[in-house]
């Protein structure tokens, strides 16, 4: 593992220099006609994004030395803050027109977690709001989120490093990741479900062939995968929608043949990095979160007391 930490350390350390010395970087002019970051999003519309440029200082305070990344709703961008004089993340908002309070969910979260005074261990390794405010551009008022950079993110790790997490990193990683999901559920009352522990000891996404031939999500292909893994759905979640009667029989019995067939495999299949206890004792640990009623998951305070994390 500690041959792997020091290439993330090199590299963030080469970053850091990077956005030191920015003004002395010479740039490639793009034409202006060749479509950059959020400006390939299918349903992409520039008056929604607030035009930031390398060099701006917003609030009288932050000024942009570089992008760090773009999505749908906002894009981010990494400042040096000039009164604390260290480096912040900016992450500016859309503006839509047609749901003007849709980008201050977030921050409404990161305020509600603020006000949280907590000893439980999982709040330290919450993201920290810093400030906010607001920007007024062609299509409304953009909410400006300036908060605590982070390092990369795991699956940049992976991308560093193609081969999958050993179990040691996994675990400790996990441990980390469960301590800030217990205190999101039982202290801020903030639910969020999901794992990546298939992805990064496997090295391969658990639902990946969920896809049709053009690329869209097929929810037939996904729902039969999913009755390959953990078994058809019980008869509580066939009867909690009547979308459940075009895959499921009243039973749970799939019955979409014709949209997708089950295919033969299975978690004790697809895994090959284990063997034997250890390889039951993951399956298992995995099991308890790949459930068809949310109710019967694992808590992450229970999976934290696992044995097979402990």
């Amino acid at each position: 593992m500690a041959p792997r930490l020091g290439v993330f350390r090199s590299v963030l350390r080469t970053a850091l220099r990077s956005s030191q010395g920015i003004s002395q970087r010479s740039f490639v002019r793009l034409p202006l006609e060749r479509p950059v970051d959020e400006e390939t999003l299918p349903h992409y519309d520039m008056e929604q994004f607030y035009p930031v440029h390398i060099g701006d200082v917003f609030n009288d305070r932050y000024r942009v030395t570089g992008k760090l990344g773009f999505g749908a709703y906002s894009t981010s961008w990494l400042c040096h803050d000039i009164r604390s004089q260290r480096y912040v993340v900016l992450k500016v908002s859309t503006s839509l027109r047609k749901f003007p309070t849709a980008t201050d969910r977030e921050f409404k979260v990161y305020e509600h977690l603020a006000k949280i005074k907590s000893s439980h261990p999982g709040q330290s390794l919450i993201r920290e709001l810093y400030d906010s405010f607001e920007l007024h551009g062609h299509a409304g008022k953009h909410r400006c989120l300036v908060l605590q950079p982070m390092h990369m993110t795991l699956l940049e790790m992976m991308r560093l490093n193609p081969r999958p997490f050993d179990l040691p990193l996994l675990k400790m990683t996990l441990r980390r990741l469960l301590l800030a999901l217990d205190f999101l559920h039982t202290e801020a009352n903030i639910t969020h479900t999901g794992t990546l522990i298939w992805d990064l000891f496997e090295g391969c996404h658990l639902f990946g062939d969920i896809f049709d031939d053009n690329g869209n999500h097929d929810p037939f292909k996904h729902l039969a995968l999913m009755v390959a893994l953990i078994g058809p759905p019980p008869i509580e979640f066939v009867q909690r929608s009547e979308t459940t009667g075009q895959c499921f029989s009243h039973n749970g019995a799939w019955v979409a043949h014709e949209d997708a067939v089950v295919p033969p495999i299975s978690l004790e299949i697809l895994e090959k990095r284990l063997s034997d206890t250890e390889k039951e004792s993951f399956l298992c640990f995995l099991r308890s979160m790949l459930r068809w009623l949310p109710e019967e998951r694992k808590t992450a305070k229970q999976l934290l007391e696992d044995p097979w994390l402990v």
